[in-house]
């Protein structure tokens, strides 16, 4: 018994030891490389093991198949068996956590590679080619347009910053204006951390900085659009060598309060069908009063016109499509009960990111006033469209959403390019045929987001 207690001290003080000696030694390592030979060690990387991404893989698949010869030897033809054990539980957890992270989204060797092989110092990187340097801008905006901004909570929000403002950062940052802040920049730091890590942590920092001025986007009527036009503006941008790419945060609080001072002004379009009207009968006043209507008869005519076919275009869309329904409550509380929906019925289907994405601008439509531009849903076909009836059906029994059948009907179909299914009558029957319903295990689990959000 004591030669055993004595074995496992002496691992126990041996494994500490060693861990203590690696990290000194890694630490010594890093610091001469980077201080001496970091150009040239970086140079090495990139022909050999950054060569090309099945290298790369060949690399990592290699040490990790090496690891697993060492813990299966250790443990079967050695004494030492409990580093084999180690090690085992060691590659274990590394597996588990790369295949969770592989389902989620979060790892992709493949994505990443270019990524991983252009992240350079900035010493290194005002060394290379044209071409090489166009590679690295073109590997931060793709890692970019790759990334979801995790720290926002609400779903809605998250996607719609994610199709209105990551999957656009091309607008906003271009190969001239990277290379050159490279160019004339000292800093120790590689590029990848001054243009994505540094940048997508102040993004999210001005995104929370926001979200308090304005009491969770409130005072600005959840006007997602806002923030992205903010997030784009080039005028807001600004580079230095510790902080990277950034916000002015200065330019972005003024910007904010400038909107919110102008908040109170009512931009529906019911006031603008006012404007409109008082206009065209003001300008008749000033035309007859003035002479103008025989001198620039014409041009008068043509004037009027023009507003009147805006007036019309206007009472049209407004009559047509924004009453045909209405939800009880903002976008925040309906759309997430769109979203369980689309989770539950389209689950494995590669059309679901883009539905989120769509939906989301549907359900803003009927929920803000201020946004008019017809909304539209993308490959949906009369299948789909009769599903989706069956899921407004939950909605009106729960008082959530009001319309008329036919309405309803004409509105959905319009919306999904599905007029020709105007004539079929199974569509509207579908609001009320059992087949199209939810099932009971689909109600249950959309019945605790509307308990969640309607009843808390």
């Amino acid at each position: 018994m004591s030669i055993s207690n004595d074995n496992l001290s002496l691992f126990l003080s041996i494994t500490v030891l060693s861990v203590i000696a690696f990290i000194i030694l890694f630490k010594i390592y890093i610091h001469i490389t980077e201080k001496y030979f970091l150009d040239e060690f970086t140079w090495l990387l990139q022909k050999t093991i950054f060569r090309s991404y099945f290298i790369f893989k060949f690399t990592i698949l290699s040490v990790f198949l090496l690891y697993v010869i060492i813990a299966i030897y250790s443990v079967i033809f050695t004494p030492y068996w409990y580093y084999g054990i180690f090690i085992s539980l060691s590659l274990s957890y590394f597996f588990y956590k790369t295949i969770k992270s592989r389902k989620e989204g979060k790892l992709s060797l493949r994505d990443d590679f270019f990524f991983q092989k252009y992240s350079t110092k900035v010493s290194f990187y005002n060394n290379q080619t044209e071409e090489y340097r166009r590679k690295s801008f073109e590997s931060i905006i793709d890692k970019i347009k790759r990334t979801e901004l995790n720290g926002i909570t609400d779903t809605a929000y998250k996607n719609y910053l994610f199709e209105n403002f990551i999957l656009r950062i091309d607008r906003l940052l271009t190969f001239e204006y990277y290379d050159n802040k490279l160019y004339n920049s000292i800093s120790d730091h590689y590029t990848a951390t001054l243009f994505y890590r540094k940048y997508l942590k102040n993004v999210l920092e001005i995104i929370s900085r926001i979200d308090k001025q304005t009491d969770n986007l409130t005072h600005l009527n959840n006007d997602y659009q806002t923030i992205s036009e903010i997030l784009l503006n080039i005028k807001m941008i600004r580079f230095d060598d510790n902080q990277g790419l950034h916000y002015d945060i200065s330019l972005v609080d003024l910007e904010i309060e400038k909107i919110l001072n102008n908040e109170n002004d009512d931009f529906s379009i019911e006031k603008s069908l006012l404007i409109l009207s008082s206009s065209i009968e003001n300008l008749k006043l000033v035309f007859a009063e003035n002479n103008l209507i025989s001198s620039l008869s014409e041009k008068s005519d043509n004037i009027l016109q023009a507003l009147s076919d805006i007036k019309v275009s206007l009472e049209k869309n407004l009559k047509n499509n924004k009453h045909l329904l209405k939800f009880a409550g903002d976008s925040k509380k309906i759309y997430p009960l769109f979203e369980r929906y689309l989770d539950l019925k389209y689950k494995n289907d590669e059309r679901l990111k883009e539905f989120k994405i769509q939906f989301i601008k549907f359900v803003k439509f009927f929920t803000d006033e201020k946004v008019y531009e017809d909304p539209s849903i993308n490959s949906f076909d009369a299948k789909d469209v009769k599903y989706l009836m069956g899921f407004f059906s939950y909605l009106n029994a729960k008082k959530i959403a009001e319309y008329k059948n036919f309405d309803l009907v004409h509105l959905i179909l319009k919306i999904t390019k599905q007029e020709i299914e105007i004539k079929n009558t199974s569509i509207e029957h579908a609001l009320r045929n059992p087949a199209f319903k939810l099932s009971e295990w689909e109600e249950k689990s959309i019945n605790s987001v509307y308990n969640r959000l309607f009843k808390s």
